[in-house]
């Protein structure tokens, strides 16, 4: 019997003729671009960074690279601990290829550091638009999670960790402390419970999270070593002995519970508060503004209210003038 197969070839000869045209245009470069950011992928090494990037990205590698050394430096005089293993600076070209590189999906991230394999990711897209001050501190920051990494006997908590790395970086915000005042006030503080191993993606909530973390790390240093400072801190947690320890209460959740009470109480109560924002400069002017503001409307008010008057007044008195008229004409 005759059966006619075209039917059954026709899909499977359309998916073969589909690979074959895949494949040539996969090796003819059209497709994908891992093959040519492999090819493009350069390296700059120092005697302590390796730094790869892709070939239009070499002025942006230099820069790094100095930054760098600079960075390691900083660490070494506020810690006096020696830290020289080979890092590698991973410079990636989009704000998309870095969010697949480490998983970080807030658009506000510049860098990021895994201390496992010693390698700070850098968002060249987001550094384009910062100033060099910004960037350093950046730098200087990822380092310092390097670091903390590297040298402590056991891994921080994530507030802890980022919250010292702030610290060493010298990325005190003067604006922060209304912020934390105004997050005090309407009860929307992060717990510290939720900032254990991950930081919310959310950009405002991020702040949030810095802020509090620089915060509290600043309020243990002055209440445990108001003579050592945070020099003395980081020396006892990277002591093979006290540091564990110390590491072991900072995980402890009732010792935590303890140190963010005694934190908030630290940023007064809701009327000091209430005042501090009341009297703080930015608000004085905000308020000056608004008064003048107000004043100008009140102004506008009263000219068209004016105004209005006049244009009856106006009327009545044309109305009594055409009433005249008609008077003196009737005699």
């Amino acid at each position: 019997m005759f059966i006619n197969r075209k039917p059954y070839y026709a899909p499977l000869l359309r998916l073969v003729l589909f690979l074959w045209l895949l494949s040539l245009l996969h090796s003819a470069g059209m497709l994908g671009t891992s093959d040519l950011g492999a090819q493009e992928q350069r390296e700059l090494r120092s005697e302590n960074f390796t730094v790869v990037f892709p070939q239009s990205n070499e002025p942006l590698a230099r820069g790094m690279l100095e930054m760098a050394e600079q960075a390691r430096i900083r660490i070494f005089k506020r810690t006096a601990v020696s830290f020289r293993e080979q890092t590698r600076l991973v410079i990636c070209r989009t704000q998309k290829e870095f969010q697949s590189r480490t998983n970080f999906a807030s658009e506000s991230i510049v860098a990021a550091a895994v201390s496992k394999t010693l390698t700070i990711y850098l968002n060249a897209e987001k550094i384009h638009s910062l100033p060099a001050s910004q960037v350093r501190k950046t730098l200087v920051h990822e380092y310092a999670h390097l670091f903390l990494g590297r040298k402590l006997p056991a891994r921080l908590p994530r507030w802890a960790d980022e919250g010292l790395a702030m610290h060493l970086a010298g990325q005190r915000s003067f604006g922060g402390s209304l912020t934390l005042t105004w997050a005090r006030i309407f009860g929307t503080l992060i717990p510290f419970r939720q900032l254990v191993a991950t930081f919310p993606q959310d950009g405002r909530q991020l702040h949030l999270a810095y802020l509090q973390s620089y915060s509290i790390i600043n309020f243990l240093i002055k209440r445990a070593y108001a003579d050592k400072g945070l020099d003395g801190f980081l020396l006892d947690l990277a002591d093979s002995k006290l540091g564990p320890r110390l590491i072991e209460r900072l995980w402890d959740p009732m010792m935590r519970d303890g140190l963010e009470t005694a934190w908030q109480r630290s940023l007064g109560s809701i009327f000091k508060n209430w005042l501090l924002v009341l009297t703080s400069t930015s608000v004085l002017w905000f308020l000056v503004a608004l008064l003048f503001i107000l004043a100008y409307i009140r102004k506008q008010r009263e000219r068209r209210e004016q105004l209005r008057v006049w244009e009856e007044e106006e009327r009545i008195y044309s109305s009594l003038d055409e009433a005249d008229e008609d008077e003196r004409g009737f005699d």
